[in-house]
């Protein structure tokens, strides 16, 4: 699967072969980007064992990552 990426997603140093591995085995639920855009929110370990959340947003025909970062840097921590 095509996934384009945005300046945003690299924020965190994520590497977008890590990203694009959470989008394809992770689990994903509806979610609604700080911009109000319908996304798609990925969470699930990455190939090197990291926990991951990624944003995904449908532009056009393709899927694109907005925001990649560890669950770990999250300062709000989910339960």
């Amino acid at each position: 699967m095509p996934l384009r990426f945005v300046s945003s997603a690299d924020k965190h140093h994520v590497p977008r072969r890590s990203t694009w591995y959470v989008v394809m085995t992770g689990k994903d639920e509806p979610t609604v980007t700080s911009w109000g855009e319908p996304g798609t929110l990925y969470v699930g370990t990455d190939d090197r064992g990291i926990e991951l959340e990624v944003i995904t947003v449908r532009r056009g025909r393709d899927d694109t990552a907005v925001h990649s970062m560890p669950s770990e840097d999250r300062h709000d921590k989910r339960n």
